[in-house]
């Protein structure tokens, strides 16, 4: 996924992919994240997804999406054995 987020030309494709991820973070924040870590994307991701929050995300179900990502990655740092990378 992270490679097809970095060829990906549309801002609505970039959207829909970074999407995708927002719900594997939902899902798996620790596995989630440990891949992102490993291959080294996880300040590249997340420097993306501010952009396109500011730039490109327009639908309701988009943002929803984004922010159930976002929001669990709160839940998952104040958890006991959750550790935030410090890229993030």
């Amino acid at each position: 996924m992270i490679s097809e987020l970095a060829r990906a030309e549309t801002p609505d494709y970039k959207v829909m992919l970074m999407q995708g991820l927002c719900m594997c973070l939902w899902y798996n924040t620790g596995a989630t994240l440990m891949a992102l870590e490993s291959t080294g994307h996880t300040q590249n991701v997340f420097q993306m997804l501010e952009h396109l929050l500011q730039t490109s995300v327009k639908q309701d179900f988009e943002i929803k999406r984004l922010v159930l990502g976002l929001t669990q990655l709160v839940h998952y740092s104040a958890g006991a054995n959750g550790s935030i990378p410090q890229s993030v």
